[in-house]
């Protein structure tokens, strides 16, 4: 009997994931405290980046918003991966074929380390995790459904946070820490990115026949919501408190969030997002 492609996929990121396995403990040096002289986030990557309340900052007050909203991505990082972490470990139990189990180990220990490298950022550096913002409401799902909606969510969430690492990884700029955390994740997410388009293309294609166009249309939107709830995420108010902005910081969120620099970053952010749902015919 011939693998499965959901098999033969995580057969070959596991020999890559042996292959290419590192003591993340010992991966980075960490200096006592930030290298003031150089910024922690990309200028175009700030939230504010075309809003006039930046040109009114300090560049001391310039400089900690790019550590702080640093702290508050390697946080966003943290709350996703525990709740991908908790998700995965319950599949573990749920009769994965040999192939997959081997894998999902892989991918558990990756993310148990990622949460590690981010949590001492954030600790050494920020002074604080930020708080995850989580709201669950209780719903029935159609046969399969579940199951499809969390590989597709935990997708949407790892496609964004990649980016960010890329752009982030690519800016000679930057202090090399924050590069070098942004690249490790980066390269180790790609493998995570591959077996989770696999896995939700696979799911996709049992259930999705069975469902009725009305209730496919149902799907995407709400994956469609939720990609929306994720990006929003990514700017805190309470960030612009942490550096000492002033005024309504949630009516400054507000305007970050429509500003033409984020809605570029929006779009760019999903555009790998958007060709999976393209693909299977989600976005129709």
């Amino acid at each position: 009997m011939s693998a499965s492609p959901v098999d033969t996929v995580a057969e070959r990121l596991s020999g890559i994931s042996v292959q290419a396995h590192s003591n993340p403990y010992r991966r980075f040096e960490w200096t006592s405290g930030p290298d003031r002289r150089l910024p922690a986030k990309s200028e175009a990557l700030l939230s504010l980046a075309d809003h006039p309340v930046l040109a009114t900052l300090s560049e001391e007050q310039r400089w900690r918003l790019g550590l702080a909203e640093m702290g508050h991505f390697f946080s966003l990082n943290i709350a996703g991966e525990r709740e991908l972490l908790m998700g995965l470990a319950s599949r573990l139990e749920r009769g994965a074929s040999p192939a997959v189990s081997g894998y999902l180990h892989h991918f558990l220990e990756e993310e148990n380390a990622h949460m590690a490298v981010f949590a001492q950022f954030c600790r050494r550096y920020v002074g604080k995790i930020y708080p995850a913002r989580q709201m669950r409401l209780p719903r029935t799902y159609l046969p399969g459904e579940e199951e499809f909606l969390f590989f597709a969510q935990i997708l949407i969430f790892e496609e964004i946070a990649a980016w960010v690492n890329r752009k982030l990884a690519g800016d000679s700029a930057l202090w090399p820490i924050v590069r070098q955390i942004n690249e490790y994740h980066a390269t180790e997410e790609a493998r995570h990115l591959v077996f989770g388009r696999a896995v939700a293309e696979d799911l996709w294609a049992a259930s999705s026949k069975d469902w009725g166009d009305v209730e496919c249309r149902r799907i995407g939107a709400y994956l469609r919501s939720y990609t929306r709830v994720t990006l929003r995420g990514y700017i805190d108010p309470a960030v612009y408190t942490d550096v000492g902005i002033k005024g309504d910081v949630f009516a400054l969120r507000d305007e970050a969030l429509a500003s033409p620099s984020w809605l570029r970053f929006e779009d760019q952010a999903t555009r790998r997002l958007r060709a999976v749902w393209s693909a299977l015919g989600i976005l129709e």
